[in-house]
């Protein structure tokens, strides 16, 4: 069910993007809710196996459920594009074209995403698993026991030259005689 919401969102979304590119108006959550139900459970049915053709299949059908139940919840039909009958589709079909090559180079984009995601996903599942086992085999690794060193002794000194007394000494204060007025 993951792999089908996860084809039938990107169909629907790109199938959305593609379908403002070429001219239509976006549409409101009707427009959004029911194509996405219906290709959901469309490539549920499709990809109960690893197939690439299930997901070609799913972004092809989210593509078109989204184009043709966009007028749902559409504001208005955008200009040359509308959905009411077949002698109001015979005029149009020429700016119906450009429309549906629009969201059939998007559901091939969407189709060559998702099995490119989808492979990047197997590819990490892999990553994480080799990676777990070669963790687990570093710290399973038998280890020996630490090696306690004796406390390092102490070290007393009975002198630490004091730099003041050293400094004043240097600068030849020391050598000075006492005062006259002490005499």
């Amino acid at each position: 069910m993951w792999r089908s919401g996860t084809a039938a969102a990107t169909g629907v979304g790109t199938g959305a993007a593609a379908h403002v590119m070429l001219g239509g108006s976006l549409p409101g959550v009707l427009g959004f809710l029911p194509a996405l139900v219906l290709t959901t459970l469309l490539g549920a049915m499709l990809l109960r196996k690893r197939s690439t053709v299930g997901i070609a299949a799913t972004a092809l059908s989210g593509q078109w459920m989204f184009h043709e139940l966009a007028v749902l919840g559409s504001p208005y039909a955008a200009q040359g594009h509308t959905h009411h009958s077949e002698a109001v589709w015979e005029p149009t079909i020429l700016s119906e074209l450009p429309m549906t090559l629009g969201h059939l180079v998007a559901a091939v984009v969407t189709g060559v995403a998702i099995v490119l995601a989808e492979r990047i996903r197997r590819l990490s599942l892999t990553l994480t698993t080799l990676m777990t086992h070669a963790v687990h085999r570093l710290v399973s690794l038998p280890t020996q026991p630490a090696v306690f060193l004796p406390e390092a002794p102490t070290i007393h000194t009975l002198f630490v030259p004091d730099r003041a007394r050293e400094i004043y000494r240097l600068t030849g204060h020391t050598l000075r005689a006492p005062p006259l007025s002490a005499h």
